[in-house]
């Protein structure tokens, strides 16, 4: 086997009782994208974005893993370094089925990140509350997400990882 590349969204955690964004009846149904998705939307409601993504990450502690996330570990277990998990959800149910090294394009709902110097910390399944501070530096924190208008910090390891795996090819 040379290498396997897994690309996933949304979808893969459904199964799992975890809300799609997108589809019919999915959060953005119930939610306009820019009041909890945005830099600016954290600066003018800080607490209802800290609100949505507290619910999202509360409503994650109980969810329980589908056959998707178990054959991605195990794949990851059986070759290892040959499979390389990519995901647009920012849930932990690759960790939970013991995936190594996902790469979360969009975040992780159970990691804080500091709004000024970049820290970023593991909080489970806590709320976060807007006078929480950093630790490593006072300054106010988020949720570790992506926002709908900013580039995903991991874009420049994807790039990095496809280009190793090129190198491979027979």
């Amino acid at each position: 086997m040379r290498h396997i590349v897994f690309l996933s969204g949304a979808g893969i955690s459904a199964e799992s009782g975890i809300s799609t964004f997108r589809d019919a009846g999915g959060l953005w149904d119930r939610y306009n994208v820019m009041d909890v998705c945005s830099a600016e939307a954290l600066s003018r409601n800080r607490q209802f974005v800290l609100d949505f993504y507290n619910k999202r990450r509360r409503e994650l502690a109980d969810k329980r893993l589908n056959a998707a996330h178990l054959m991605i570990a195990e794949l990851q277990h059986e070759f290892p370094g040959r499979v390389l998990n990519i995901t647009q959800n920012i849930d932990d149910l690759f960790e939970k089925a013991g995936c190594q090294g996902t790469i979360h394009l969009h975040g992780e709902l159970i990691k804080a990140r500091c709004e000024l110097c970049g820290y970023v910390w593991e909080i489970g399944y806590t709320d976060i509350v807007g006078t929480e501070h950093c630790p490593a530096c006072g300054a106010s924190i988020a949720t570790k997400s992506t926002f709908s208008s900013s580039k995903s910090p991991w874009i420049d390891s994807i790039f990095f990882n496809n280009n190793e795996l090129a190198l491979y090819r027979d």
